[in-house]
């Protein structure tokens, strides 16, 4: 049941998706490291349930291939914020913006916003977003990376990139990813799935969101830029 709401929030790219598997955590600021593993395989929820239940740990790509999405992300390393939300999540509520908090693998902070628009759409409003609350640039990674999923020379789609996905274990007491409050405390799943549905917003809403900071950061970077990382996009 569990594992079926979680992909109904989580509705994403469904041919493909990633497992991480931490190999330690780097020395000189302890954040976790990894290799990712792409699967050409159908997102299901028996995936989602292990997951949840800590077999694997699941990467979603948000980007379908009609073009559209259902959620966006603000990756927001720890060291960027301090590792205290709580000033974060509080300029977002001042600013009514729509945006719920999960806290990463890494101690970081994922501020999804959820939507079922375009990607190109999606991705716009997140950069804009980043921008106003002082996460442009190269301090945070943002998802939807890509426009659209196009097709190589062969004719084969190509991939996109992932988003780690929360409540990793949580069936098994050990999660460390999670949605947070206002107040920056941890939701359990059980209430996540009534918490969450607060901030669903609909196309309308989506297109009348109206951000404070207009500069080019909303726009993104260019589409040949794409697969690059943040840091070359910037430069």
């Amino acid at each position: 049941m569990n594992a079926s709401r979680f992909l109904d929030i989580f509705d994403c790219q469904r041919e493909n998706y990633y497992t991480f598997v931490e190999e330690g955590k780097r020395e000189r600021d302890s954040k976790t490291e990894g290799k990712y593993d792409r699967y050409e395989e159908t997102v299901t929820v028996d995936v989602i349930e292990k997951h949840l239940n800590g077999i694997i740990s699941v990467g979603l790509i948000p980007t379908r291939r009609d073009g559209t999405c259902s959620w966006g992300v603000i990756d927001v390393d720890g060291a960027i914020y301090h590792k205290d939300p709580v000033p974060v999540l509080k300029k977002i509520r001042e600013k009514g913006y729509p945006l719920v908090p999960y806290r990463s693998k890494t101690s970081g902070l994922h501020l999804y916003l959820k939507g079922n628009v375009s990607a190109a759409e999606m991705r716009k409003k997140i950069h804009a977003l980043a921008a106003d609350l002082g996460f442009g640039g190269t301090l945070a990674d943002k998802f939807p990376n890509e426009d659209a999923i196009t097709k190589d020379k062969n004719g084969k789609y190509k991939v996109g990139k992932c988003v780690n996905m929360p409540y990793q274990g949580t069936t098994k007491g050990y999660c460390t990813r999670y949605c947070l409050t206002d107040d920056g405390k941890a939701i359990s799943i059980d209430d996540f799935f009534n918490h969450v549905e607060k901030f669903r917003i609909t196309p309308k809403q989506f297109d009348n969101l109206t951000i404070q900071t207009e500069n080019k950061e909303q726009n993104g970077p260019e589409p040949e830029w794409n697969e690059y990382p943040p840091c070359t996009q910037a430069f």
